[in-house]
């Protein structure tokens, strides 16, 4: 079944901008008196019109002449994270995820370039997941879930007690989809099933669990697999798979049923 991550951004987009910095809003000048400072008044320029831009295809473009122009700069730190969440915007995994890279050098804790490392996993992955991409994954994912009692910076603890699960939803099911492309079927079981504690209604998950089980070939199981992933293929509330991707995995249950019965009878 093809990915479907845009459910997963829309629910956690609001929560990342509870603690987007000041100057990620442009709600603020970046530079204090005793703080970082600008080249020349050039520089100033620009990166004022960069965080007044909220185009993301625009912004890029000046923030690549700021890169071009100023190789070094005091607000390197912030260049970054302006890239991160620019590509975010543009929904270039690829290039977002190795500005991500670039900031957990400097900040292996950073929230957000460990979120979106998560975030993107599947989507770099395709259909055929390299090692380097699932174990980046993981690492990532991992990070952040070890540390997802603390509230991440600028964020309140009653902000975080309303915003971590979409987040710890996520990062549960992200390590058993990793498990489940190793074929490490029980480590992939386990993490669905903390998913579906937090989420119960996540057809998606409730679709793994299913196939998890037809693909391990484990024939005891193999009714249940069938009865779970009919679930997901009716299911049409909150948390239910698209139309198309509905259909598909109907699909997928009738072409079970009928391999393991012999025939569509009583399906």
């Amino acid at each position: 079944m093809r990915y479907q991550p845009s459910k997963h951004l829309v629910a956690v987009a609001a929560v990342l901008g509870l603690w987007a910095p000041a100057w990620m809003a442009g709600q603020d000048k970046p530079a204090a008196a005793a703080g970082p400072q600008y080249k020349d008044p050039a520089e100033f320029t620009l990166y004022d019109s960069i965080l007044k831009d909220t185009n993301p295809k625009t912004r890029l473009d000046k923030l690549q002449e700021w890169q071009t122009k100023y190789a070094t700069t005091d607000f390197e730190k912030q260049r970054k994270q302006l890239f991160l969440n620019t590509y975010v915007a543009l929904n270039q995994p690829k290039e977002a995820v190795g500005e991500a890279k670039l900031i957990l050098a400097d900040d292996p804790k950073d929230f957000t370039s460990l979120y979106y490392t998560m975030y993107f996993t599947r989507a770099l992955a395709g259909n055929n997941p390299t090692p380097d991409v699932l174990d980046q994954g993981e690492k990532a994912t991992t990070a952040l879930l070890a540390n997802i009692d603390t509230p991440p910076p600028n964020v309140t603890a009653d902000q975080w007690k309303g915003a971590r699960t979409p987040v710890e939803t996520l990062g549960h099911s992200t390590l058993g989809w990793i498990a489940m492309q190793r074929k490490t079927w029980d480590a992939a079981e386990g993490e669905f099933q903390k998913t579906l504690a937090m989420d119960p209604n996540n057809a998606e998950v409730d679709y793994f669990m299913g196939h998890r089980d037809c693909v391990g070939e484990n024939p005891q199981k193999m009714p249940v697999a069938i009865f779970t992933s009919h679930g997901p293929a009716t299911y049409d509330g909150t948390g239910a798979l698209p139309q198309a991707g509905r259909q598909q995995v109907l699909d997928y249950v009738k072409r079970a049923y009928k391999g393991y019965h012999g025939s569509d009878e009583g399906f």
